[in-house]
C-alpha cells in the first residue's frame, strides 16, 4: 500500500509541475504583446544602432597609465643588449 501512495504522490507532483511550467512558458495572448512583438521584429529588420550616448563610455586612462608606457614581457628593446 505504501508503494501505491508513493506512486500517486509522484504522479500528482509531476502533473502539477507540468501544468505550472506550461502556464508559465505559454506564449502571451494579449493585444499589446502582439504589437510589441511586431515592433521588435521591425526594429531588428531596420538595423537601428544604439546612439553613442546610450552605450558604455570609453575607458579613459588613469594618470598612472599615462606616466608609464606599458611594456610586454617580450619587448624586443629589452632583449637586445650587446
Amino acid at each position: 500500500m505504501g508503494n501505491l501512495i508513493f506512486l500517486v504522490g509522484a504522479l500528482v507532483l509531476s502533473v502539477v509541475g507540468s501544468v505550472w511550467l506550461w502556464l508559465r512558458n505559454r506564449p502571451p495572448t494579449s493585444v499589446m504583446s502582439s504589437i510589441d512583438g511586431f515592433r521588435q521584429e521591425m526594429s531588428a529588420l531596420a538595423g537601428e544602432r544604439p546612439s553613442p550616448t546610450t552605450g558604455p563610455s570609453p575607458r579613459r586612462p588613469r594618470p598612472a597609465d599615462r606616466a608609464q608606457p606599458h611594456r610586454g614581457a617580450s619587448d624586443p628593446a629589452d632583449e637586445q643588449e650587446d
